[in-house]
Formats: C-alpha cells, structure tokens, sequence
C-alpha cells in the first residue's frame, strides 16, 4: 500500500487478507533476508464494534416486525370497516328496492327519502374510509421501506467490519 527507502532502510506498509498474510510474510522474507526485518504485530479489540452492530440489528429487526403488525392491523381495521359500510350499504338498497315496490305514499316516499339519504352518507363514509386507508398504507410501506433499508445498511456495515477483521496490517 505504501514504501518507502533509502540507502540503509526501507519500509513496507500493506493490508492483506489474513489467509494471505504467512504467503506475503514468506515472500517479503525470500527478498530480504528475515535478520533484516522488523515485524510489528498490533491486535485491536473489534468486540465493541460488532456488539454495537448486532443492538443495531435487533433494533432494526424490531422496528420492521412492530412497522409489519401495524400495517397488517391497519389492513384488518380496513377490511372490517368496509364490510361494516358495504353490509349497511347493501341492507339500505334492499330496503330501497322492496319500498319502491310497495304503493307509493307519504310515508313511503319519506322513507325512500330517510334511506336514499343514509345510502349517500354511507357511501360517502366508505369514500373517505377507502381514501384514509390509502393515505396510511403509503405512510406503513414508506415506514417499512425504512427498516429494511435501516437493515441492509447495519448488515453492510457487519459484513466490512467482518472484512476488516479478517485482515493484517503491517
């Protein structure tokens, strides 16, 4: 990676993988003899760092499950609200339907009204449901997006430091 030399001295400084290392050693030592070489061995402790990692990843593993169970709950509260309004819906129309074959009279035509009435609230209802839901379910996938990219980037960093720590500096 870098050298430097003189008439008396030289300096090597390098970065190999560590199933390299005793290979380059041996053919640092083929060209100058070993009497001639200084060897500084220095360890660090990676412990930390890849502990920090692995908090990070059950943290964003825990975020994407609890992001996941929102959105699923969110879809089930959906899909009972518009059973709920589509089943009101329905009664109202087949109650429509069985007064408008019924004599019409004052009372009827006022019930026809009442319902006809309902039937628009409940529609609207479903309406502003349907467009609720869709608004919440972009925010739960953009949420979700989140932590899996939270997640891929804590994995990439674990795999670099796992890079790192497989090789030898000198």
């Amino acid at each position: 990676d870098q050298e430097s030399s003189s008439p008396k001295f030289g300096y090597v400084s390098f970065v190999v993988p560590i199933s390299k290392y005793e290979t380059f050693r041996t053919e640092l030592e083929r060209m100058v003899c070993s009497r001639f070489l200084i060897v500084d061995i220095q360890s660090q402790n990676m412990l930390p760092q890849k502990q920090s990692i692995e908090e990070q990843q059950k943290q964003a593993d825990t975020t994407l499950a609890e992001y996941k169970a929102a959105r699923q709950k969110l879809v089930n509260a959906h899909a009972s609200a518009v059973r709920s309004f589509q089943s009101q819906i329905d009664a109202d129309t087949q109650q429509l339907i069985s007064l408008r074959a019924q004599v019409q009279t004052y009372d009827i035509q006022s019930q026809i009204q009442s319902l006809s009435d309902d039937l628009s609230t409940l529609k609207s209802q479903l309406a502003n449901e349907n467009a609720s839901y869709a608004a919440q379910l972009r925010d739960a996938d953009a949420n979700i997006k989140y932590a899996q990219d939270w997640q891929t980037a804590v994995q990439k960093q674990d795999t670099a430091l796992m890079d790192d720590v497989a090789t030898v500096s000198g």
